[in-house]
């Protein structure tokens, strides 16, 4: 018992982490100012011990499986870190912020055939959204 605990309270951290960056970087964006993309990856290297320099360069299954396994990312943390992906992708240059796009487009798409009991509109919305801006590219 006291093993899962451990484990409801990482994932709650995962989750606050990534939403507080989430918070920080839309009101950036609401401000029109530029989106720190290093320094959002340092804070995640710092909180979360993610090293995304390292991350993203990989497969997407692989991602997915460290993100899952090794970092106990569930479904709702994995929804965050593709949403944060998407944000920091906003302050990237091309072919950056298009390989970006396409992490968190395949994230969104892995989630929706992980969750077969729960529908997701926004999700739908962020994923026709994404086709459509990668395909106009």
């Amino acid at each position: 018992m006291e093993r899962r605990d451990y484990l409801v309270r990482q994932a709650e951290l995962l989750g606050q982490v990534l939403g507080k960056l989430i918070a920080r970087l839309l009101n950036l964006q609401t401000e029109k100012k530029e989106i720190p993309v290093q320094q959002t990856y340092q804070t995640l290297q710092k909180e979360l011990g993610l090293d995304m320099e390292a991350l993203l360069p990989l497969p997407t299954t692989e991602l997915i499986r460290i993100l899952t396994m090794e970092k106990g990312f569930d479904s709702e943390n994995l929804e965050k870190f593709a949403d944060l992906l998407l944000l920091t992708a906003e302050g990237m240059k091309e072919p950056a912020k298009r390989e970006q796009q396409k992490k968190s487009l395949v994230l969104y798409e892995y989630l929706n055939l992980a969750e077969t009991n729960c529908y997701s509109y926004n999700r739908f919305l962020k994923i026709q959204r994404l086709t459509q801006e990668l395909n106009d590219q």
